[in-house]
């Protein structure tokens, strides 16, 4: 074990998955070994690139039971950028960069360049019914992308990080939110004065300005059904502070969480669809700095709490130990079910081969899940739970124009699998597509629709760079072919 944790690694715990899919891919994770702000270079690719993928679909069951049956991904152009990088424009698939409510939907494209000065993120509108994007504002000079998510009483809240130059004082977003004298300045902004059209007005904006300190940034954000906004953010010493927003007169830290010689990185930020903020969940990376990589990541890790703090629930480490600078657990996705059973997905590699697991907390965080190998899929595969209780499983293909997804009907005690072709797309040099992420319940609790998974992704061309960012929208078999 490492640090300080309660409960036991789930090492012998796993239950054999029928039909499970193994997949050999890229396990490489999020860039994390930058710690001078000034001179960042955390250029994750994000992308899953081996494409010698199984494509067995093992999907033999009568079409008017089998939930993958028909299946497909509509797919639009959001963006482009004007170069191709090596970082795709969604990197981050953990931090929400996709948000809506009854009139828009709203999307972040990142400029990843290696430069601070080159960086940029543009904020994106169009109407929930159709119709092109159309630039809203930018946020310049970000250590990663900002984030953003549609709260229960209709504001847009939008998190990040923003660099100095060099050493240079910058404005990262106009009004006057720059670096200041910190090397890496943490804001976060709430967006609730609509224009003439309905949507928000960017030029006007609450700051709160919660975190005023010097801070390493590496964000999540989330928002909760009953209306609270909470975030983490690291500080210079690598605690991860974690706040809340429930109003102007309501906010504060809820929780400094660490993990003795190891950052806590990438997190997903969930909470119960109906409890709200009365049950909050954060997963989390495990990185190990003297690695040697970018990519040491030992082991991952569960708080979970509601506003009056958050504790240690339990940690995810592989079978074996792994070599210092290797990933051997890492965060993928949360989610609950119907009766509210949380879920999480993961990447942990497993004597057995097995590097994908399910855990499924029966009986709640204060007692050991249910472990369920799922085959071997990206570090970034996405966890969804349709509304007749059916689990899906979204993946990239590695390569050509499609995803893969799997199904299970039996609380993910087994699966099945297809590869859905990606309709839409327009005419681009992408080869490869990647990079999910997902519009989930607590980005936009009023707009999310559990049978109609959107999602933000990306393509690389041939030569390994990214220029374009797609919303993908796959209905699932739940849903209502009648409605809106």
């Amino acid at each position: 074990m490492l640090g300080s944790v309660r409960p036991a690694v789930w090492s012998c715990l796993l239950t054999a998955c029928s039909g499970s899919k193994h997949v050999e891919r890229d396990t490489s994770v999020e860039a994390d070994t930058d710690t001078d702000t000034d001179t960042d270079t955390d250029t994750d690719t994000d992308a899953d690139t081996d494409t010698d993928a199984d494509t067995d679909t093992d999907t033999d069951t009568d079409t008017d039971t089998d939930p993958l049956a028909g299946l497909m991904v509509e797919a639009e152009l959001i963006h482009s950028s004007v170069e191709g990088r090596s970082t795709p424009p969604t990197w981050n698939a953990h931090l929400p960069k996709l948000a809506a409510d009854g009139r828009f939907l709203y999307a972040v494209h990142a400029e990843a360049a290696d430069s601070v000065g080159e960086r940029a993120a543009t904020i994106l509108r169009r109407q929930v019914d159709g119709g092109a994007w159309e630039s809203q504002a930018v946020v310049s000079y970000a250590h990663q992308p900002p984030s953003i998510v549609m709260d229960a009483n209709g504001s847009l809240h939008m998190v990040f990080a923003c660099l100095q130059d060099s050493g240079n004082w910058t404005t990262c977003f106009h009004g006057g939110a720059g670096s200041g004298a910190n090397t890496n300045r943490f804001y976060h902004l709430v967006f609730g004065v609509t224009d003439s059209d309905g949507g928000f007005d960017f030029t006007s904006y609450w700051n709160y300005d919660e975190f005023t300190a010097n801070t390493n940034g590496y964000l999540g954000l989330g928002t909760t059904s009953d209306g609270v906004t909470w975030w983490s953010v690291n500080d210079t010493s690598w605690t991860r502070y974690v706040q809340y927003w429930a109003s102007g007169a309501d906010h504060g830290t809820l929780a400094t969480l660490s993990w003795v010689d190891h950052y806590l990185l990438y997190p997903i930020h969930g909470s119960h669809p109906e409890l709200g903020s009365d049950s909050l969940a954060l997963f989390a990376g495990v990185f190990d700095p003297e690695g040697g990589t970018n990519a040491g990541y030992p082991a991952s890790a569960l708080y979970a709490g509601d506003l009056a703090g958050l504790s240690m629930a339990a940690t995810w480490e592989p079978d074996s130990a792994v070599s210092a600078g290797s990933v051997g657990a890492y965060p993928s996705a949360v989610a609950y079910g119907v009766d509210g059973t949380l879920y999480l997905l993961g990447y942990r590699l497993q004597d057995s081969g097995e590097c994908t697991e399910l855990l499924r907390f029966d009986d709640g965080v204060d007692s050991d899940p249910v472990a369920l190998s799922v085959g071997c899929l990206e570090p970034y595969a996405k966890l969804r739970v349709a509304s007749d209780g059916t689990l899906y499983l979204l993946a990239s293909a590695g390569g050509g124009e499609r995803f893969t997804l799997g199904a299970s009907t039996d609380e993910g005690e087994s699966w099945a699998w297809t590869d859905v072709a990606i309709e839409g797309l327009p005419d681009t040099d992408d080869t490869t597509f990647f990079g999910a992420t997902p519009l989930e319940h607590w980005h936009a609790p009023a707009a999310y629709d559990a049978d109609r998974w959107l999602f933000l992704f990306s393509g690389y061309d041939a030569n390994g760079l990214a220029r374009h960012s797609y919303l993908g929208q796959l209905e699932l078999s739940g849903a209502d072919p009648d409605r809106e």
